[in-house]
């Protein structure tokens, strides 16, 4: 997914989720933003951060996989392709996108200091 701002700054969106196997499934998804706004040039340097992706009580989403991701008109859709879940969580980017200071919220995120806020969810 892309996000183009007002003004004038560029995102590619990635997901990543937390594999079973490799002691990270507790963490659940996050998204990476990275800022493509200086791709033209050719010594650019690509600044990002990882968002953590919570519930709408700002827990951690366990074993969840980011199996898609679709932005439109200010909303992240996430596909959540779990075995028989199939699933959408949508999160308001412009609203529900905080910056968690450091301290025991940041540790409890396993030190995200960026996490996106699920807003509603639905079964497809």
């Amino acid at each position: 997914a892309s996000i183009n701002t007002d003004g004038g700054r560029r995102f590619v969106l990635v997901s990543w989720y937390g594999r079973k196997d490799e002691g990270y499934a507790e963490r659940g998804a996050r998204i990476s933003f990275v800022d493509i706004s200086t791709m033209h040039t050719t010594a650019a340097l690509y600044p990002y951060r990882h968002v953590l992706l919570v519930d709408e009580n700002f827990c951690t989403l366990p074993s969840i996989h980011a199996g898609g991701i679709e932005y439109q008109n200010g909303k992240l859709y996430v596909a959540d392709s779990r075995k028989g879940q199939q699933a959408v969580l949508v999160f308001h980017v412009n609203t529900s996108l905080y910056e968690i200071p450091a301290g025991d919220m940041q540790n409890e995120l396993f030190g995200y200091r960026y996490i996106l806020r699920s807003t509603s969810s639905f079964h497809v």
